[in-house]
């Protein structure tokens, strides 16, 4: 997993915490897969509610036991099949998607049983291929997204997107506001 580890520090803690800042409505930042990936640390650390939702798809790993060291009132870990038990902590929140969009069959479905539950603002990381070299994605992120398939998704969601510079030719991150 340590391949994964740049993801704890980006420019998105910034973005997530300047949203916190400005949004007053906006009361919990969700992470969905891996646990110790992305920025939750960061955002438990200021204070801010997290929680984490481990999936219910075989092609993700579990990590809640990478999560068995956060022991903060602010922290909740769930399984997916419990989401509709826990919707009270996904309305008005960040949901950030660590190279999860690429495992998912139907995405819109996907983030619209999110924003249906009140999400409002949605972090999309995923892998690309860089063009100037001969670098091949692994084979589970063969999905084709690029900026153009994720501003089809966005205008799909009725949604606003920005496309977010995380100083890496192996990423694609964008930010999915809800209107």
């Amino acid at each position: 997993l340590s391949r994964y580890v740049g993801f704890r520090d980006t420019i998105i803690n910034q973005l997530i915490y300047n949203i916190f800042s400005k949004e007053k409505n906006i009361i919990n930042y969700i992470e969905y897969g891996c646990t110790s990936w992305g920025p939750i640390h960061y955002i438990i650390d200021k204070g801010f509610q997290c929680l984490s939702i481990i999936p219910l798809n075989h092609i993700f790993w579990d990590c809640s036991d990478h999560a068995s060291n956060i022991n903060a009132k602010n922290y909740k870990i769930i399984n997916e099949k419990f989401i509709k038990e826990n919707t009270i902590y996904i309305k008005n929140s960040i949901l950030n998607l660590i190279l999860v969009l690429d495992h998912i069959d139907n995405p819109y479905r996907f983030l619209m049983s999110f924003i249906k539950r009140g999400v409002k603002f949605i972090f999309i990381i995923l892998e690309k291929s860089n063009e100037d070299e001969d670098n091949d994605l692994p084979i589970q992120h063969l999905t084709g997204w690029n900026k153009t398939s994720l501003i089809h998704l966005a205008t799909k969601l009725k949604s606003n997107i920005e496309f977010i510079d995380l100083k890496s030719n192996l990423f694609l991150a964008a930010l999915i506001k809800i209107k």
